[in-house]
């Protein structure tokens, strides 16, 4: 039987907190069409984003401390919803707690291979118990990948089987738009964005900046400064940027290097594509099945090949205007008024 009116879901992530589930779920929440969907979701008194506001979405604000009242905050919107989305691994046994009693719909989405690395970083949730991780993405009805690759990898290796359709990352298109003059631009500034800078290789970021002291250099993000970038003068550190201070940065910006080997989906690039500006990516999570090579940013193999590719752009701005063009049309494709279209389907299915 076919579900009449509105359907109730519960978005689990704490929507105004910089976090990259946090993010897609506030996209989730800003463009889930109001006349068919609730929305209910989390927000923490400390959030560093703004409050959203949008009347078919209802909003559970969680205090310090966060173990306590994200609790009743998750068991609030267990209680409103109809299908409820887990893409956190945030108190773990309560989820499945609350799964196995109210017997809800739900789904999670897969954001990462699972490696070396990702293991080592969910080492702080899972205690580097690898059964641990492969059970989290078992307990929901359904589990979606966000790129094929990321879901082909984990059922090759761990037996994880996922559901179709792929729910590639939802991205705001607008707020992270450029206009840019393609015919005047020349690569002076490069930038990195991340945190974790350890997993994500920061210390090959400066080390292509000691090799190129004619360019500037920008590190956006947090996580733990290896002593070195204090030394090395072509390089500046912003810290966390307000969405307003970074996209003021990025107007001065012509390039991005992202240095990390294990990743579920670029979502970084796809926000600085949408400013006209293209990435130079390792290939090792499987960037070739949503960039174009060499038209909408450029992927490589290996470090010496990343070098190559910044002394190019250096001297061939057509080029580099071509990848700048390609990289806002890649951009496009991931804009969340498209991307929502395929999640509010998902929901829907769950309950028909």
């Amino acid at each position: 039987m076919k579900k009449v009116g509105k359907v109730k879901v519960f978005l689990a992530a704490f929507i105004n907190q910089t976090n990259a589930q946090n993010i897609n779920c506030r996209e989730l929440a800003k463009n889930l069409d109001e006349d068919e969907f609730d929305v209910y979701t989390l927000e923490l008194s400390s959030g560093n984003l703004s409050s959203l506001t949008k009347k078919n979405v209802h909003i559970f604000r969680c205090w310090y401390p966060t173990k306590v009242s994200g609790l009743i905050g998750y068991l609030w919107g267990f209680l409103k919803s109809e299908v409820v989305y887990l893409p956190r691994a945030d108190f773990l046994w309560f989820q499945k707690c609350l799964i196995k009693i109210f017997r809800k719909k739900s789904f999670k989405t897969m954001e990462n291979i699972i490696d070396v690395i990702s293991i080592d970083t969910a080492f702080g949730v899972f205690g580097g118990d690898l059964n641990k991780i492969i059970s989290y993405y078992k307990y929901a009805d359904r589990n979606y990948p966000i790129s094929k690759y990321v879901g082909d990898y984990n059922y090759k290796h761990y037996s994880i089987k996922y559901n179709q359709p792929i729910l590639y990352v939802p991205t705001d298109f607008d707020s992270f738009y450029i206009k840019r003059d393609v015919n005047d631009i020349l690569l002076t500034d490069i930038v990195f964005i991340g945190n974790d800078f350890r997993r994500k290789r920061l210390s090959k970021y400066l080390e292509l900046a000691q090799l190129f002291p004619d360019l500037k250099f920008h590190v956006v993000g947090k996580g733990n400064l290896p002593d070195e970038i204090h030394e090395i003068k072509n390089v500046k550190y912003h810290g966390m940027l307000s969405h307003e201070a970074l996209h003021n940065l990025l107007e001065s910006i012509q390039l991005h290097y992202f240095p990390s080997l294990s990743e579920g989906f670029g979502k970084v690039t796809i926000e600085v594509g949408a400013a006209g500006i293209p990435t130079i990516l390792h290939g090792n999570y499987g960037a070739a099945e949503w960039i174009n090579n060499e038209k909408e940013g450029i992927i490589v193999s290996e470090f010496d090949e990343v070098v190559e590719k910044v002394r190019l752009l250096k001297n061939n701005t057509e080029f580099l205007a071509k990848l700048s063009q390609g990289a806002q049309e890649m951009s496009r494709r991931f804009d969340s008024r498209r991307v929502v279209k395929i999640y509010e389907q998902v929901i829907k299915d769950l309950i028909n």
